[in-house]
């Protein structure tokens, strides 16, 4: 069950990591000049902790946390989230639940 489990979070953080990437392909998004936002974009291996299991969806680049939301120097509200629209919409839709529970079936059966 472990196993399975560690699996399905995994499933859902790529599917969360996927749905970021084309939110970081242009507008409405940020401007692709030459993709390193987009490619940078990783899912972690899923750790076990105290409350259950995690994944981590991110971007490595250096600006990938001002792009997502502002930066001081930039004019006021200028900012082109890419992450956590996507979590919001997947999960909004049902498709992480989807994802997770089809995973999750797939390695229990076998």
């Amino acid at each position: 069950a472990d196993e399975a489990i560690s699996y399905a979070i995994h499933m859902t953080g790529l599917a969360v990591e996927t749905q970021a990437k084309k939110n970081a392909s242009g507008r409405p998004g940020p401007n692709v000049v030459t993709g390193n936002l987009r490619r940078s974009i990783t899912t972690s291996t899923p750790k076990k902790g105290f409350a259950g299991y995690s994944v981590d969806v991110s971007a490595t680049m250096v600006y990938a946390r001002a792009v997502e939301l502002g930066h001081p120097r930039w004019k006021p509200g200028v900012k082109y989230p890419y992450l956590g629209p996507a979590a919001n919409k997947l999960q909004a839709n049902g498709t992480l639940s989807r994802v997770f529970t089809t995973a999750l079936a797939s390695r229990m059966r076998g």
